[in-house]
C-alpha cells in the first residue's frame, strides 16, 4: 500500500514536491499561535488534503515535523494507544516513519477499535493541559523580556572564558533552500534574566507539564533561596554539595532536567531511562571539585519552559584540570541517550569531520554511539549513501541485530565480510575534503585480508584520509559521530570516531596519522565491488576516447559510468557492482514487498579457500530487504558444479514512474542440468529479458530507487 496514491492528481504533485525536497521531514506554515512541538502535533492528525493546502500558504516563518517525530508514533505504548504496524512493519520497512504513519491511521481509521487515537489526543491533551496549569498558577522571578530581535541569541560567555555548562535548543535558523523563510527547530526566547549566588548546597527545580510535555521551568539555590524562572508547585530537591557529576537534559524543544551525582552512570533523574530513550532526549555533563563554591546562573525561556541556560561556577574542571582526554570529550559534547561504557576508550584523537560547535551550528547537537559485539563474528557492513555524501553505516553480525551509526537515508550498499572464517576488521580511515577537513565525505574500510571497500557517493580526486585507529593497534570495539549536516538541510553522518579497548602500561595515546591519499591511490585493485560504486556521467565523446584507447566501458575499474544513456531524471543517484559467476556454489536472492514486490540483489557464495572474490559477494543491493526462502545450490553431488546458462529478467515500473524505468520483479536462472528456478513473479510490463551466460562470465547490477539494470561484462 502506497500512502502517497491519491485521485486528486493536483494534490499528489504537490505533497509529492515537498516530500521529493525534503525527504526528511515537511516544512509547513506556521500558522497557530502555539509552541512548535504542539504545532507539530496537531499538524500529523491533518489528512494529505490539508497537508497541500497548507503547503500553498505563504508564511515567513515555518516549522519542521522531522523524522523523529513520525517514528515516535510507533513505539508499542498499549495504555497511551500509540500508532504501530504490529505485524506488518517488515512488510513496510522500506517506507518512510511519514508513510508508515500514513498506513498505520489509515489501518486504525478503518479498524472498530478508534478509541485508540482518542487515548492518544487525550494523552497529549492531559500533557499540554498540565503545563498550562502549571504556568498560569506559578511565581515569575528574575525574567525580563527578551528584545524581539534578540530572541534567537544565545547568552554570551564570559569575558575572560570561565569553566561553565551551556546548553541550547535548536531554536532558529535560516533554511537555505528557501529564499527569506524562517525555520523554527525549537521555541523562540520571549524571557531572559541572572542570578549570583555565594554558595551552592542544593537545587529546588521547578517544572511544567507532565508525560513527554514534561520540561523544567525554574531554579530556586539553596541556601540562599534566590530564584529565577518559573516557580512552579511541581518541584524536585536536586543537592549538589559533595557532587561530583552535572548532567543536564535536553531536546530540541528546551531543558528537560538536571542531575547531579557521584559518577556519569549512576545519575539522578525525574525521568527513567526508557522515557530518555523515547523522547530522543541528550545528556550533557561537566565535571566538579567536591566544594560549594558560588556559581552564576543564566537562561533564557519561551512561554512554559527554559529553552537555554549556562551555569558559569569555578566548581567545574576546565580542560586543563583532568584526567584524560577521554574526558574533556565528554565534556565538550551532548551524548544521546547515555555515554560510552566506561571499560573503553574513546580515542578522541581519532574524531573526524564537523566539529562539535563552529558558527551557525545548531546548539542540539548530540553524539550518538554504537558497541561492537566481541563474540559474535562480523558477516557484512552496508553504507547508506545520500546525493551529497554517507548518511549512515551498518555492522551485521551473526545471530545479533545489526549495529547503525547514523540515520539510515538513502541507497545502500554493501560490503560482505568472511567473520567466520576469521576476517575482521585491520585499518578504517575517515575521508575528509581537502579543502574543508572538518567535512567527512566518506570512509575506506581494509580488512586483515587485504580486501577494502569505499563508502563514499562522490568520487574525489583528492581527500585527506585520517586513520581512526591508534598506531598501538588496540582492538576495534565501537565508533561514535553526529548524524546531523551542518552545511545541507539533510540528515547525513558528519562525523565519526573510534572506541577501542582500554590503553595498558601507561600506554601514551597518539594522534593517528594524516596522510593525504590521491584518486588513484584510493581506487586499488583490492577494492571490491561488494560496496556499490557511484556511478557517473559520461558524454559520447568521452566513451568514442574509451573505444580508442581499446578500453572495455562494461569493465569495472573502481568508476563506473553509463554504458549508454542515464535512465533517470533529477538528482538521484545510480549506484553499480559485480559479482563473477566463476567457481560460484551457491545462490541467495533478496527481496523487498513494499511498496511494490522487487528483487533488490543477490547473495553469491564461493568455493572455499577463494579469498580474491570474498565470501559471499554482493550483487545489487541486500539491506533493508528480506531472504528469499528457495536457494540455488549449484553443487552436483560429486565434487563438481552445474553451471549457470541463462538468466531471465522480468521487470515491472515503479509507482513513481520517470521516464519508463523499470525494476526487476522476477529473476529465473536456467542450469546446464536442464533444472530452473524463479525469484519472484513472471508476470511483467513488457517481454521478458534473457541473458546467455558462460562460466567465466561477470554479472553487473545497476539500481537506484527506481530501476534496475542487469548486464553481462566479458570474461576477461
Amino acid at each position: 500500500m502506497d500512502p502517497w496514491i491519491t485521485n486528486d492528481m493536483a494534490t499528489l504533485k504537490t505533497v509529492s514536491l515537498a516530500k521529493s525536497e525534503f525527504p526528511e521531514f515537511l516544512f509547513l506554515p506556521r500558522i497557530l499561535p502555539l509552541p512548535v512541538e504542539l504545532v507539530q502535533r496537531v499538524y500529523t492528525y491533518l489528512d494529505r488534503t490539508d497537508l497541500a493546502k497548507l503547503l500553498s500558504l505563504k508564511t515567513m516563518d515555518s516549522v519542521k515535523v522531522p523524522s523523529s517525530y513520525w517514528r515516535s508514533l510507533f513505539h508499542h505504548r498499549a495504555e497511551f494507544g500509540y500508532f504501530y504496524l504490529d505485524k506488518t512493519a517488515e512488510s513496510n520497512q522500506n517506507l518512510s516513519w511519514f508513510q508508515k504513519f500514513r498506513v498505520a491511521r489509515t489501518q486504525l481509521r478503518t479498524a472498530p477499535d478508534s478509541l485508540k487515537n482518542r487515548r492518544r489526543i487525550w494523552t497529549i491533551c492531559n500533557g499540554l493541559a498540565d503545563q498550562i496549569i502549571d504556568i498560569s498558577g506559578c511565581q515569575m522571578q528574575g525574567l525580563y523580556p527578551v528584545n524581539p530581535v534578540d530572541g534567537f541569541n544565545y547568552i554570551p560567555e564570559a569575558s575572560p572564558p570561565r569553566p561553565n555548562c551551556w546548553v541550547q535548543c535548536e531554536g532558529y535558523i535560516h533554511q537555505g533552500m528557501q529564499i527569506n523563510s524562517r525555520v523554527f527547530r525549537g521555541s523562540r526566547a520571549g524571557y531572559e534574566g541572572e542570578i549570583d549566588v555565594g554558595s551552592i548546597e542544593a537545587l529546588l527545580l521547578s517544572y511544567s507539564g507532565s508525560g513527554s510535555m514534561l520540561f523544567l521551568s525554574g531554579i530556586t539555590v539553596l541556601p540562599s533561596g534566590k530564584q529565577i524562572g518559573y516557580i512552579t508547585k511541581r518541584t524536585r530537591l536536586v543537592p549538589w554539595a559533595t557532587k561530583t557529576v552535572l548532567s543536564v537534559a535536553l531536546t530540541t524543544y528546551g531543558i528537560v532536567d538536571i542531575s547531579l551525582s557521584n559518577t556519569i552512570h549512576e545519575s539522578n533523574w525525574m525521568l527513567s531511562d526508557t522515557d530518555f530513550r523515547e523522547r530522543k532526549i541528550a545528556l550533557k555533563y561537566r565535571l566538579l571539585k567536591n566544594s560549594t563554591e558560588g556559581a552564576k546562573l543564566q537562561g533564557r525561556w519561551d512561554a512554559s519552559k527554559i529553552i537555554e541556560m549556562r551555569i558559569t561556577t569555578s566548581q567545574i574542571l576546565d580542560d586543563q584540570s583532568l584526567n584524560s582526554e577521554a574526558e574533556t570529550f565528554i565534556q565538550n559534547h551532548c551524548w544521546t541517550p547515555s555515554l560510552p561504557p566506561s571499560e573503553l576508550d574513546l580515542n578522541p584523537y581519532s574524531y573526524s569531520g564537523v566539529l562539535y560547535l563552529w558558527e551557525g551550528a545548531p546548539r542540539y547537537c548530540p553524539l550518538q554511539y554504537i558497541v561492537l559485539p566481541s563474540s559474535a563474528p562480523l558477516t557484512m557492513i552496508t553504507g547508506w549513501m545520500t546525493i551529497h555524501r554517507l548518511s549512515a553505516l551498518g555492522f551485521h553480525f551473526k545471530d545479533h541485530p545489526p549495529m547503525v551509526l547514523g540515520e539510515p537515508k538513502g541507497t545502500p550498499s554493501n560490503f560482505a565480510i568472511n567473520g567466520e572464517g576469521g576476517e575482521e576488521i585491520a585499518s578504517i580511515h575517515a575521508l575528509l575534503d581537502k579543502s574543508y577537513n572538518d567535512s567527512l565525505c566518506g570512509v575506506m574500510i581494509e580488512t586483515n585480508s587485504g580486501r577494502k571497500a569505499r563508502f563514499c557517493v562522490e568520487f574525489l580526486q583528492q581527500c585527506l584520509a585520517r586513520s581512526l585507529l591508534p598506531p598501538q593497534k588496540r582492538s576495534l570495539r565501537g565508533f561514535y559521530g553526529i548524524n546531523k549536516n551542518f552545511r545541507l538541510p539533510v540528515y547525513d553522518l558528519c562525523s565519526i570516531g573510534a572506541m577501542t579497548y582500554p590503553r595498558v602500561d601507561n600506554d601514551v595515546e597518539s594522534e593517528p596519522p594524516r596522510e593525504l591519499f590521491s584518486a588513484d591511490s584510493l581506487e586499488t585493485n583490492s577494492l571490491k565491488a561488494e560496496n556499490a560504486t557511484f556511478v557517473r556521467h559520461i558524454g559520447s565523446a568521452k566513451r568514442q576516447e574509451q573505444k580508442r584507447n581499446r578500453i572495455n566501458i562494461g569493465a569495472y575499474d573502481g568508476d563506473y559510468h553509463y554504458r549508454y544513456r542515464s535512465l533517470h531524471v533529477g538528482s538521484m543517484g545510480q549506484f553499480a557492482n559485480t559479482a563473477s559467476l566463476q567457481d560460484c556454489n551457491r545462490v541467495v536472492c533478496y527481496k523487498e514487498a513494499v511498496p511494490q514486490s522487487r528483487i533488490v540483489g543477490l547473495q553469491l557464495y564461493y568455493k572455499e579457500r577463494l579469498v580474491r572474490y570474498g565470501t559471499p559477494r554482493i550483487l545489487g543491493r541486500i539491506s533493508d530487504s528480506a531472504q528469499d526462502e528457495k536457494i540455488l545450490d549449484l553443487r552436483d553431488g560429486n565434487g563438481g558444479l552445474w553451471n549457470i546458462v541463462s538468466l531471465e529478467i522480468f521487470t515491472q515500473e515503479p509507482s513513481q514512474t520517470v521516464r519508463r524505468n523499470t525494476f526487476v520483479s522476477g529473476l529465473r536462472m536456467h542450469l546446464s542440468n536442464g533444472q530452473s528456478i524463479l525469484w519472484g513473479a513472471e508476470d511483467a510490463i513488457k517481454a521478458s529479458k534473457t541473458l546467455n551466460l558462460t562460466p567465466r562470465c561477470t554479472l553487473r547490477w545497476d539500481y537506484n530507487e527506481r530501476f534496475d539494470i542487469i548486464s553481462v561484462l566479458d570474461e576477461d
